[in-house]
């Protein structure tokens, strides 16, 4: 009875972990989604910057 009894504890704590790996990718995946929107509303307001082309073109 008590073998049954730590083998569902240990089967819980895996499925535990599970979800916890799950949820924390997630979140991961959403921080990076949100990165790259923020990083291309950048990219778009810079590039559509008159001063900023300017620049790049005397850069270049």
């Amino acid at each position: 009875m008590l073998d049954a009894f730590v083998g569902v504890i240990e089967r819980n704590a895996k499925l535990g972990a599970c979800i916890v790996h799950c949820i924390f990718g997630i979140r991961i995946h959403h921080a990076i989604m949100d990165a790259f929107e923020a990083h291309q509303t950048m990219s778009s307001q810079a590039l559509g910057s008159v001063r900023v082309r300017e620049g790049l073109r005397d850069i270049l």
